[in-house]
């Protein structure tokens, strides 16, 4: 089972968006959210819809990579996953990351293709 791990802070409604496309395209992962403090009501959801999630909310933002560590160690799936909370997972992309995975287990990072809302692939700094 992947675990995905989500660093969020004052991410609006584009956590919701995340998560609810992890729960369509990805049956099955855990998903942490690992909150920096917000106060914009990001987490709103996830307590109104009774959303199966693992939150860790922190005192104050302590960044992004010392967030995503405290997901890490949170996490009881292999391998993990970390999303930015302004990423839609599409159909059959977390499975097939997780078939790359089992298919070779000398496989140990890989990285997502990133498609713009209109279909067309993104490449490092746009």
């Amino acid at each position: 089972m992947i675990s995905a791990v989500i660093v969020n802070w004052n991410s609006g409604r584009l956590l919701e968006k995340c998560v609810r496309s992890l729960k369509t395209h990805a049956a099955g992962c855990a998903i942490l959210i690992v909150d920096n403090a917000s106060t914009d009501g990001s987490l709103d959801f996830a307590s109104e819809t009774g959303e199966d999630l693992i939150l860790l909310r922190n005192a104050r933002n302590l960044g992004f990579a010392a967030a995503s560590n405290l997901g890490w160690r949170a996490c009881t799936g292999d391998p993990v996953l970390f999303l930015n909370p302004d990423i839609e997972c599409l159909p059959e992309s977390v499975s097939r990351l997780a078939e790359a995975f089992a298919g070779d287990p000398d496989l140990w990072a890989a990285g997502g293709r990133l498609v713009s809302p209109s279909g067309k692939p993104q490449t490092g700094f746009n």
